[in-house]
């Protein structure tokens, strides 16, 4: 063999040595050191510096698991491959050592004067805050400071972790540090899980019902189901510290599927003991909706204890709503056609969308009076907006209840807006079934309207006459032109109520009930004016569908074609009350014309 053969041989080794070596201590994927190298390049890194401060920082993407399944693999991969690009970013400021831990944690070792924890979370978070995917990122920080160099890097990372578990759900905070309160948490927490079997076994899950009251007669209507853990050695386990635990460890459907059965077999007990039995609504989290076939145990378990499905109503989260929208439309359409009654729970407090509301068919919306404690500078729009949101589910027809109420102001404010259902501590906290029992086993406790019985149209027809601002506000915020009408049912149609929209579309100005210009029959165009007034009179027996009409309005002798739907409302003494959407036809009656003057055309030829 010539030497430069043996020269080449022994460059070849060594390449395929280093890349041996590569392969051994770096994570394919990102790149990262792997967690042996890790834990080799910290420990050399403690003997080189013996002088220096350090801190362990682990980072964990939330619900990583629900990424990859709802995204594919290859979405989940950029993902992580994203985060350790950012992390190598920071490498080149500062020496830190980093490693890709297990799938979706990272950590990596710095000097503490580097690291400000709150500032840092709050940077870790803007990495993934517009990162393009429809889901909600959160990154859990946790932070170990290295006291003593002769405990096991393994254990200092998973102190580090243990710091990240008391913040995981947490969408106010996203760091923490390992402290001795963490490490009794997680020594409790760790008992808890172990004794999480035995539980289900031994039926030390039990339900707690909240009552819903109607707040103009103080009388129970309804009641939502909780759960506490009766534990036989730690007593009763408040949600906060047991249900994260639950959840990172995927036993909230087994839970909720429970707490789901528990509550149609109360509800059995109340109809057999002779009580009235009222509605429970049970809470159905996005876990549930992703990994139970949700509409055929709630089927199930109505058959098997032979309660009426009208007893179980089914609160879904407005966050939930968030991502897979169309997988939980369905549900809810299929939840429905059932017979159950759905809300949407915590509506204004996370992903609000008017368009959500545009789309989804839910029953009822759950607001939270947290919106009636004062803003920044002592301001009052929470309470503004707690406004707008129940006259806008009164608009389209929602019910609402109010939860969280706690004083005897809320209350007051919540029934002059015409909220009349609400839970919270003012009325009541969480009881026990044999404490809800004594509620309902006297009649005269129990509404004889129940919670969703009650379908009437519920706003006052007397605020439509008025010129009160929020509702002002209100309606200008309709996308569209909106209008309100006050009909005799013969030839007097008056104009109650508009926005600006309106006359955008009509091209008329906005005319009022009082003058005498209100009655708005004079704008449509002679040859339309009976079939405008007969689509009036249609709508008062098509309440839910509507009914649509294309017609012309005229005013100063400019035509205008319009596109209405109009829907009844109410009664007012001897007149109806109407709404309608309208907008802009002109280009529609175009098109209509040429095709009726092209089918004229086609008759002459033939």
């Amino acid at each position: 063999m010539s030497a430069d053969d043996t020269k080449k041989m022994l460059e070849e080794i060594a390449r395929l040595k280093d890349e041996l070596d590569h392969i051994r201590s770096y994570d394919e994927l990102t790149g990262l050191y792997n967690r042996k190298a890790f834990i080799e390049k910290v420990r050399e890194r403690f003997f080189e510096y013996p002088e220096k401060d350090y801190i362990i920082v682990c980072l964990d993407i939330e619900k990583f698991k629900f990424i990859n399944d709802r995204f594919g693999f290859v979405e989940g991969d950029r993902l992580l491959s994203y985060v350790a690009d950012k992390l190598k970013e920071r490498k080149g400021s500062y020496d830190v050592v980093i490693t890709r831990l297990t799938s979706d944690v990272y950590a990596f070792l710095d000097e503490n004067k580097n690291i400000e924890p709150e500032a840092f979370g709050a940077e870790v978070q803007s990495w993934v805050k517009n990162y393009p995917l429809d889901v909600d990122i959160k990154i859990a920080v946790g932070i170990y400071h290295v006291e003593s160099r002769t405990i096991p890097v393994r254990l200092m990372c998973d102190r580090a972790r243990f710091a990240i578990d008391t913040v995981k759900k947490n969408y106010m905070i996203n760091v923490a540090e390992y402290n001795k309160d963490v490490r009794d948490y997680m020594i409790s927490q760790n008992e808890l899980l172990n004794d999480i079997e035995s539980a289900f076994l031994n039926h030390e899950y039990k339900v707690y019902l909240q009552p819903k009251f109607d707040i103009r007669t103080n009388k129970v209507v309804g009641a939502e189901s909780l759960v506490r853990w009766v534990h036989p050695r730690k007593g009763l386990i408040p949600p906060r510290d047991f249900i994260p635990l639950f959840e990172q460890n995927m036993i909230i459907p087994r839970l909720d599927e429970y707490i789901w059965e528990e509550t149609c077999r109360l509800i059995r007990e109340w109809i057999d003991k002779g009580y009235k039995a009222v509605p429970v609504s049970v809470n159905v989290s996005r876990l549930d909706i992703f990994s139970l076939p949700v509409a055929e145990k709630f089927v199930a378990f109505t058959e098997k204890h032979g309660i009426d499905r009208h007893f179980i109503e089914i609160e879904i989260t407005e966050s939930a709503f968030a991502n897979d929208e169309n997988k939980i439309l369905s549900l809810v359409d299929e939840l429905r056609s059932l017979g159950f009654k759905v809300l949407m729970d915590d509506f204004g407090t996370g992903y609000s969308s008017l368009n959500l509301l545009k789309d989804i068919n839910v029953d009822v919306l759950k607001i939270d009076t947290r919106f009636l404690e004062p803003g920044r500078n002592e301001n009052n729009k929470g309470k503004e907006i707690l406004e707008s949101i129940i006259r806008m589910a009164k608009w389209i027809g929602l019910q609402t209840v109010a939860e969280g109420v706690e004083t005897d102001a809320q209350k007051l404010f919540l029934l002059n807006l015409g909220c009349y259902y609400a839970q919270g501590f003012y009325f009541s906290k969480p009881i026990s079934p044999e404490q809800f029992e004594e509620f309902i086993k006297n009649p005269d406790n129990v509404s004889e309207t129940l919670f969703g019985e009650d379908n009437e149209f519920t706003i006052a027809i007397e605020e439509l006459f008025t010129s009160d601002f929020m509702t002002e506000r209100l309606l200008n915020n309709i996308l569209g032109g909106f209008a309100i009408y006050e009909f005799d049912g013969k030839d007097d149609l008056k104009l109650i109520k508009a926005n600006t929209a309106y006359s955008e579309v009509t091209g008329n100005y906005i005319i009022n009930a009082d003058n005498e210009e209100g009655n708005v029959v004079k704008r449509i165009h002679p040859d339309d004016r009976e079939r405008v007034l007969e689509a009036f009179r249609n709508a008062r027996t098509a309440e839910v569908e509507g009914v649509s009409l294309l017609a012309r309005n005229v005013y100063d002798e400019k035509v205008v074609w319009i596109s209405a739907r109009i829907f009844y409302l109410a009664e007012r003494g001897k007149r109806s009350i109407y709404y309608a959407s309208l907008t802009d036809a002109t280009e529609q009656a175009r098109i209509a014309a040429e095709l009726e003057a092209l089918k004229n055309s086609l008759k002459t030829t033939d």
